[in-house]
Parts: structure tokens; sequence; C-alpha cells
């Protein structure tokens, strides 16, 4: 099953419904860490769900792409920093668990390009 989810209609979990931006974690301007708003985590979980569900990936990969790239330029961070943010998002989800190993990385794949392209949109 899928982690705070059920079977019948998924939820996400209270907190992370709330859309808050805040961020959930704080930034180190020491190590130059890129700490993602609420937001961003829920668009992230939100993705790796669908990709559970089989469902068509294509607008969570825009959204969480989106909003990480927003919190990067918000944070004044670098796209280097932008990447290694939503790897470790990534790794700390252990996508491989809710769909193959080879899937989890073509999707990571996907939003890490999606989120160098909404970077430098703007």
């Amino acid at each position: 099953m899928f982690p705070d989810s059920t079977e019948s209609g998924g939820s996400l979990g209270a907190e992370t419904r709330t859309g808050s931006t805040a961020p959930a974690t704080g930034t180190s301007g020491d190590t130059g860490q890129l700490a993602f708003s609420r937001a961003t985590h829920t668009a992230v979980r939100a993705l790796m769900l669908a990709a559970y569900r089989s469902e068509s990936v294509d607008e969570p990969i825009a959204a969480a792409a989106s909003s990480a790239a927003d919190d990067a330029r918000r944070g004044g961070h670098s796209v280097e920093h932008l990447i290694i943010a939503l790897k470790g998002e990534w790794a700390q989800l252990n996508v491989e668990r809710v769909t193959s190993p080879l899937e989890a990385r073509s999707l990571l794949a996907r939003l890490v390009t999606k989120s160098i392209q909404e970077y430098f949109s703007r």
C-alpha cells in the first residue's frame, strides 16, 4: 500500500493539504542548501502517488517542477542547488518502493528536466 494513502481515496494527510508555501524546514546559508516549501513537498508526493496509481504524471511533474523552481528562485539558489534538492527529496521518498526502479529514475529525470526549464523560464 502507498504510504499516507487509503485504498479508497488516497489522502496525502492533513498537513500536506494546507497549500502552505511556507518552508517546511529552514535553509542554511553556509551550506547553500535549498529547503523546499510545503507546497513543493506536497507536489512531489502527488507525483509519486500518480505513478503508484498508474495515472498520467504530466500534470504532477509540471506542478512539482514549477513549485520547486519557484522555491529556488525565491531563495536565491542556483539551478545546481535545485537539482541537488530535488534528488535529495526523491531519495527520501524512496519512490522505488511504489514503482519500478527504472520508472523511478525516468520520473526523476523528467522532474529535473522540467524544473530546470521552469527555473530559467522566468
